[in-house]
């Protein structure tokens, strides 16, 4: 009887636990997902339909740095490639301590086009009109309110704008 009491006791204080570890960390809003990049490649990333795997930058002009796409890792040779994204960016929906502060790696679905209207932030000669886009894990956050157990698999609440 004792036992039942104790293991009673446990069960609800980590059900506590887990609730307010999620309570502090936001609500899951997006699952991150596993670069799977099978092959390796040193061309360009061609135009039409393709599946781009890119890391946010901090410069001027085009700030997507082509990683892979369609399932292959790109091998830089000498500069790396830099597109420019429009339509359903990753840019446009996350906070700053996503896209500035850390370094993640973003899977982006679209159609990339030759860009004809190139702007000072868009000075990439290849434009990534974006359908849908994937965050890869590990998520990496620079928290301005620190977090007691920032989750690394999933988006919340607080990670967007």
């Amino acid at each position: 009887m004792k036992i039942n009491k104790i293991v009673v006791i446990l069960l609800v204080v980590l059900l506590i636990r887990g609730v307010t570890l999620l309570a502090l960390s936001g609500k899951p809003v997006k699952l991150a997902t596993f670069n799977t990049s099978k092959g390796e490649t040193s061309s360009g990333v061609p135009y039409g339909k393709v599946t781009v795997i890119c890391e946010y930058t901090q410069v001027t002009g085009a700030r997507w740095m082509v990683v892979g796409y369609n399932d292959k890792k790109v091998i830089s040779i000498g500069e790396n490639e830099f597109i420019s994204i429009t339509g359903k960016s990753p840019d446009q929906e996350l906070s700053e301590e996503i896209m500035l502060y850390e370094t993640n790696t973003f899977v982006i679905r679209g159609r990339l086009v030759k860009n004809d209207n190139p702007t000072e932030e868009n000075d990439s000669e290849k434009l990534l009109i974006a359908d849908s886009w994937d965050i890869v894990y590990p998520i990496k956050r620079a928290d301005s309110i620190p977090r007691l157990f920032p989750p690394r698999f999933y988006l919340s609440s607080r990670d967007f704008k």
